[in-house]
């Protein structure tokens, strides 16, 4: 009786990632959910959930299509192409747990951990680092993507994790909002911490202070926000990029205008077009598409502009 008048209360659940041995989602057959769920109905009107994830699948299955009704997973940066591969296919219809991991920020590591580990290393070398986020190590992944960083080069290969992170974070977020409502949520993990790690899937860290990945989320959650779907991260001289442009809306209908800016890393414009379309009401629309060359740079900057 007291959680249910919870401002954030929206679902009930019998537990957390509760599963056979196969992995199988519980089901109400579990009689001690059964009994759960009849103390639910006796007090509250709202829907109930035996378990997230509820399944039929735990884990988002992309290659089963038809089967990802309540699902987890990943926390994980996927790569430079399959990480947009799979959320470009993903049929989720609640994506009730999912993250990506970045870098705490500078100022935790240097309060918390002593000076001879302030450096860049793996976790597989730095054992402090590893009882600070083991699973969180994200050296491998940020060196194949920006190369190699030099031990006193901290800084900015925390600004290089933490990059990875929110653009993680926001592309799936928006490619599961360019679904609405085929997909009718997604639940972050997670938004903060209770332990000065040195890397997690948190938004913000140990102080409350926010990374990176917590204004690509908030953006992403915008209740009016434009998006653009891309097949992958690393491009090649010379490849094209072909990307679909989409609104996002969780108000009223109205008429939108997209503007769609690409330009090198130089700032020279390469394409400038504009998009308009009808948004819905709670929903969200496909507005145009557009498709450029990537220049010898091989960087892109891609600005979206949503008037309406």
């Amino acid at each position: 009786k007291p959680r249910r008048t919870h401002p954030s209360l929206a679902v009930w659940s019998g537990g957390n990632e509760l599963c056979d041995e196969q992995g199988k989602p519980s089901t109400f057959e579990d009689e001690n959910i059964a009994m759960l769920r009849r103390i639910v109905e006796g007090n509250d009107c709202r829907y109930m959930l035996p378990t997230s994830a509820s399944g039929p699948h735990e884990f988002l299955t992309v290659e089963d299509a038809g089967n990802n009704h309540d699902v987890h997973g990943p926390w994980k940066y996927g790569g430079p192409r399959d990480h947009y591969d799979m959320y470009n296919r993903s049929d989720s219809q609640l994506h009730s747990e999912f993250g990506v991991d970045g870098m705490t920020n500078l100022p935790v590591i240097e309060k918390t951990v002593s000076p001879a580990y302030n450096r860049v290393m793996s976790m597989e070398e730095n054992v402090v680092w590893r009882h600070r986020g083991e699973w969180w190590d994200t050296y491998a992944r940020d060196t194949a993507l920006f190369g190699p960083f030099g031990e006193e080069e901290l800084e900015s290969f925390i600004l290089c994790s933490q990059y990875i992170q929110g653009e993680g974070l926001r592309y799936a977020l928006e490619a599961n909002r360019r679904r609405a409502f085929r997909n009718c949520g997604s639940i972050i993990w997670q938004f903060n911490e209770p332990f000065p790690g040195v890397a997690g899937t948190n938004l913000v860290d140990y102080y409350g202070q926010p990374k990176f990945a917590w204004y690509c989320v908030r953006d992403a959650f915008r209740p009016r926000t434009p998006s653009m779907t891309y097949d992958k991260l690393l491009w090649d001289a010379g490849e094209t990029l072909y990307s679909r442009v989409f609104v996002a809306n969780d108000g009223e209908a109205f008429r939108g205008r997209v503007e769609a800016v690409v330009a090198d890393w130089q700032g020279n414009i390469l394409l400038r077009e504009a998009f308009e379309a009808d948004i819905p009401a709670d929903g969200g629309a496909e507005a145009g598409a557009f498709s450029v060359v990537i220049p010898a740079s091989q960087a892109l900057v891609v600005t979206l502009t949503l008037t309406g």
